[in-house]
């Protein structure tokens, strides 16, 4: 994580942090929809990362919320479903 692109959000509307930690970083927050691309294999690489980084974007989905999820296979496994 770069602190420095911090600059790039909004005032008060821009939040930096651990993907694995999304639940907890937007626990007042849910989404209709989150789209995670270039993630997984860049980061966050092994099982057990790949997974609480999953069960956390899960958490901040409404019911019937969207997850977009892509990876480079080359990089990173086919991710396992959460838990």
């Amino acid at each position: 994580m770069d602190p420095t692109a911090a600059r790039w959000g909004r005032e008060g509307r821009h939040r930096t942090g651990d993907v694995c930690e999304a639940d907890r970083l937007f626990s007042d927050l849910t989404f209709d929809a989150v789209v995670c691309n270039g993630v997984l294999g860049y980061g966050v690489d092994s099982p057990d990362q790949q997974q609480r980084a999953l069960k956390a974007l899960a958490a901040i989905l409404r019911p019937g919320g969207r997850l977009l999820l892509g990876w480079n296979t080359t990089r990173s496994p086919i991710p396992s479903p959460p838990v």
